[in-house]
């Protein structure tokens, strides 16, 4: 359905994939019908390829079917943090903020060591003309092990300090 750009069918197609794998205890059959990883994380990772089509076809629809499979995600798999960032997504091409946030920081409570969620909140609020918790969660960066994160954080944490100037 992505390939031909039917976002909404494939939008409802992933939900239904995602209520049946709950169903069967993520239980599949991959390639030359070997079994895909049991514990789901394989398998939702791997939904992220289908929430990235939609995204970047910037397209209603495809912003229609990420929230469809997002809401359908959180509600089956409350513990796996990435789809309340792309329900934010969902959140803010509607230009609802309130919800933006709201999911940003309901994902970071599932994974606080998620540098690009933590990322994603910075850039909520350095857009929202809140510095201080912008520079926050910038900081927050600039504590990880991850060297992209750091080096991002320092770059935005310097751009914010010559604006104020």
């Amino acid at each position: 359905m992505n390939e031909v750009e039917d976002y909404v069918s494939a939008g409802v197609e992933t939900a239904k994939t995602l209520e049946r794998s709950a169903q069967n205890g993520n239980s599949w059959l991959w390639t030359s019908n070997k079994p895909y990883p049991k514990n789901g994380t394989g398998f939702l990772t791997d939904l992220q390829d289908y929430y990235n089509i939609w995204f970047k076809s910037q397209a209603a629809d495809g912003f229609e079917a990420i929230r469809t499979a997002a809401e359908t995600q959180i509600r089956l798999y409350p513990n796996h943090s990435w789809a309340y960032d792309n329900l934010a997504l969902y959140y803010s091409h509607v230009h609802d903020g309130n919800s933006q946030i709201r999911l940003l920081l309901q994902s970071l409570q599932v994974d606080p060591t998620d540098m690009i969620t933590v990322n994603n909140v910075a850039n909520f609020y350095r857009l929202h003309d809140d510095k201080q918790k912008a520079l926050q969660y910038y900081n927050m960066m600039l504590q990880s092990n991850d060297p992209n994160a750091k080096a991002r954080a320092k770059q935005m944490i310097d751009s914010l300090n010559q604006a104020q100037q």
